[in-house]
């Protein structure tokens, strides 16, 4: 969060009650509906028109190791996959 702060020139307090969402015992940045209602919701640091994020070089860890989540090992999920990111192609 201080990465992501710093980076968009922000006091860490303003991001947090800006950007930042208390989940259980963690925190998330909070998501905005997306643009395509069947999508359901997107990241607030993801450009709808671009498709890309807007603090890339700090993303979270859950950012950086997508599509790499256990979620996604399972084959029947290639498809899904594929849908929710256009850089992710079957390996046919």
């Amino acid at each position: 969060m201080e990465a992501i702060s710093a980076f968009l020139k922000l006091p860490f307090e303003k991001f947090t009650l800006q950007y930042i969402k208390k989940v259980g015992y963690k925190y998330s940045l909070l998501e905005k509906p997306a643009s395509d209602p069947k999508e359901g919701y997107a990241c607030v640091f993801l450009d709808e028109e671009t498709k890309q994020c807007q603090i890339y070089p700090v993303r979270p860890k859950q950012c950086q190791t997508f599509p790499f989540w256990e979620c996604f090992q399972n084959p029947k999920k290639v498809k899904e996959l594929c849908a929710l990111c256009p850089g992710v192609k079957p390996l046919n």
